[in-house]
């Protein structure tokens, strides 16, 4: 007979979080924040505060940033560092963002390409299973060379380096006028390597 040790590899999730106004500024019907932010982030902060997510780790990144949001270095620096689950902070962190004025713009290359080359960096320095989540409402919109093939092209050499991109595709509610921007996200998922949005 033969025996071996086996070991559970650290499991780290960056999240790319959408906080434009189409995720509630109510400037159209179809941005209201009861049918989209409220209840994706309740169900974000459920998940990384719930006692089953113990041995996954987490970091925030919210998107657009305050200024100069069209630059991948303004994502290199999560607004969460990677913390332990279950944690609060995550929570508090959606809570100050609603104190402030909802951005403009979804400049979804530049974060991704941001939060790669965190997850990268850290993952020199504490090795373990790393993957972004992209959460977001809508189209690239905002910066030059910022459509979804760009995005797919991040996401592609990020699966190729060993991280994967998971996307939450936040569909508008069925109001009339309101037009469809998750369809194409799933290209970003099939790129990140995890098939669909």
């Amino acid at each position: 007979t033969v025996s071996a040790a086996t070991t559970v590899d650290d499991v780290f999730l960056a999240f790319a979080f959408d906080v434009s106004g189409s995720m509630g500024e109510e400037d159209y019907p179809w941005h209201d924040p009861t049918l989209k932010w409220e209840p994706v982030t309740a169900a974000c902060r459920a998940f990384l505060e719930d006692d089953a997510s113990a041995g996954f780790h987490a970091s925030m990144t919210f998107f657009p940033a305050d200024s100069d949001k069209c630059e991948d270095s303004s994502y290199s620096e999560p607004n969460v560092p990677f913390t332990a689950l279950p944690a609060t902070v995550f929570g508090d962190a959606f809570d100050a963002i609603l104190e402030d004025d909802w951005r403009g713009g979804t400049p979804t290359r530049h974060v991704l390409q941001g939060v790669l080359d965190f997850v990268i960096s850290t993952r020199d320095e504490n090795p373990g299973r790393y993957a972004i989540v992209l959460v977001t409402d809508g189209y690239p919109q905002g910066c030059d060379d910022n459509d979804i093939d760009s995005v797919v092209s991040i996401a592609e050499d990020g699966a190729a380096a060993g991280v994967l991109t998971y996307v939450i595709g936040v569909a508008n509610p069925p109001l009339e006028g309101a037009p469809e921007t998750v369809e194409d996200l799933g290209a970003i998922a099939t790129g990140g390597g995890t098939e669909n949005a």
